[in-house]
């Protein structure tokens, strides 16, 4: 657990450099981050994730006990034809991603995700609660 939090810190901290690493010349107060709306009900956790300019392929999420972390890689190219000349550019290479701890364990043989129009969409079943057991003294 306490790995998981100090990994929190860690992306949060590279992010906030990221941010004022890309925007030493316009700062319009917008840092590349991956926005997303989560919900809880009584058996699992939803979450939409834009990520757009993401392929699918290029989208990792990684879970671990009660920890979610989604990641992706966005790279777009940019080709000049008959000797054109790249005047400024801001699309390119960028990596971003989010990381969570959640109230509850979650069962990843459940999980199911879907990538559309750079949304993903996750569920996240809870674990169930092992039964109490009693043990029978002889």
């Amino acid at each position: 657990m306490k790995k998981h939090l100090l990994h929190e810190q860690i992306n949060d901290i590279e992010e906030t450099v990221r941010g004022l690493m890309r925007r030493p010349l316009f700062f319009d107060g917008s840092a590349s981050q991956m926005r997303l709306d989560m919900h809880e009900d009584e058996d699992a956790y939803s979450i939409h994730a834009e990520i757009p300019g993401a392929k699918k392929d290029d989208v990792k999420i990684e879970l671990d006990d009660n920890y979610v972390m989604i990641s992706a890689q966005k790279q777009s190219q940019s080709e000049h034809q008959n000797g054109g000349r790249c005047i400024f550019s801001e699309r390119n290479f960028d990596v971003v991603s989010r990381s969570m701890s959640l109230a509850h364990d979650i069962d990843p043989t459940k999980a199911r995700a879907a990538y559309e129009n750079g949304v993903l969409a996750l569920t996240l079943p809870k674990k169930s609660r092992s039964e109490l057991h009693r043990v029978e003294i002889k």
